[in-house]
């Protein structure tokens, strides 16, 4: 059986991690997750496929989404259960400074930590200069949510403003690289595995977000506190098995793994899988080891969605948005 189809059929895994007797004690707990596919979803692809889900008697099913607007859709329907997405998304819909309307009330909240996104602002071969972006058309995934406020902000920090270019919604960083090849846009916030292509390419990378404006929480994980109230111990498994998978992926033995499982599953090309797993494993790199949540990183979000969010509000409360509860029941995975 190949890597990729024992993913979404994590529950047979078991045969494999777990005793037959822990299976039969409980049943398998279905756990729906609608996600960015990204280098980062490393640790829940390891969670599967050494069976740390089965362990903890969950199926998870994989939910692939175009864009934060469709996604937050189907995690307010309650047609997904989680999502992998960016913290600031979550903010926005909490806040009422979203897109759209969702169907039911908007109560988010983080449950763990991820990364800061590896965001790279990238511009086509002909443009070398933050001025050069002046009277152009730049990608983002959506023009309230997303990843547009940290685009925004660091324009600006380069002497961009606002009114200097014209933003598109495009979805997910897959659809703006190829706007970006493709020259419907000028330059967009991309991240790995885009960003190793657009190097291939000739793209310029004009900065990154950590350099340009500091620690900054991009990727967490996402349910409704409506939802977590109910579904507290699913939660704690699944916190519990991404967690088991952090600590797997950043173990040096399980390098080679690692990368056949950035080639099977996310479909990478060998080299750069190869030369993904540095940038995620760095000590020094996006990744939390831990899954925790970075305090400095998520006041960085709270700062521009008060800067940028309209309705205009002031946001200062960094755990208003983050709920624990799940991670201090997983205890030590």
């Amino acid at each position: 059986m190949s890597l990729t189809r024992s993913l979404f059929t994590a529950g047979a895994a078991a045969a494999f991690c777990a005793p037959a007797v822990a299976r039969a004690q409980s049943a398998s707990r279905s756990l729906r997750l609608s996600y960015f596919p990204a280098a980062g979803m490393l640790p829940v692809y390891a969670a599967m496929q050494k069976g740390f889900f089965a362990r903890e008697n969950v199926t998870l099913v994989l939910m692939p989404t175009t864009g934060s607007v469709a996604q937050f859709q189907q995690l307010s329907a309650g047609d997904a259960d989680i999502a992998g997405t960016a913290l600031d998304n979550a903010i926005a819909y909490d806040e009422g400074q979203a897109d759209v309307t969702l169907p039911n009330t908007a109560d988010f909240v983080a449950i763990l930590g991820g990364d800061n996104g590896y965001l790279r602002l990238y511009a086509r071969p002909e443009i070398t200069t933050y001025a050069q972006l002046k009277g152009q058309t730049l990608g983002v995934d959506a023009l309230s949510t997303g990843f547009s406020f940290v685009l925004r902000a660091m324009l600006a920090k380069n002497g961009v403003g606002d009114a200097d270019v014209t933003l598109k919604p495009l979805g997910n960083t897959a659809a703006r690289y190829a706007a970006l090849v493709d020259g419907s846009i000028a330059a967009a916030l991309i991240t790995p595995p885009q960003d190793s292509q657009a190097d291939a390419r000739g793209m310029h990378q004009l900065g990154s977000v950590t350099a340009t404006l500091g620690p900054y929480q991009a990727n967490v994980t996402v349910v409704r506190k409506s939802w977590l109230d109910q579904n507290l111990p699913l939660a704690t498994s699944y916190v519990r098995a991404v967690r088991a998978g952090l600590r797997w992926m950043y173990d040096p033995a399980n390098a080679t793994e690692a990368v056949a499982l950035l080639v099977d599953v996310g479909k990478f090309p060998p080299a750069i899988a190869t030369a993904m797993l540095p940038v995620l494993t760095a000590t020094s790199g996006g990744m939390d080891p831990q899954g925790k949540i970075d305090l400095a990183g998520v006041r960085t979000v709270l700062a521009l969605r008060s800067r940028y969010g309209r309705p205009q509000k002031t946001l200062t409360d960094p755990l208003r948005y983050y709920d624990d509860r799940a991670y201090r029941a997983g205890g030590n995975p």
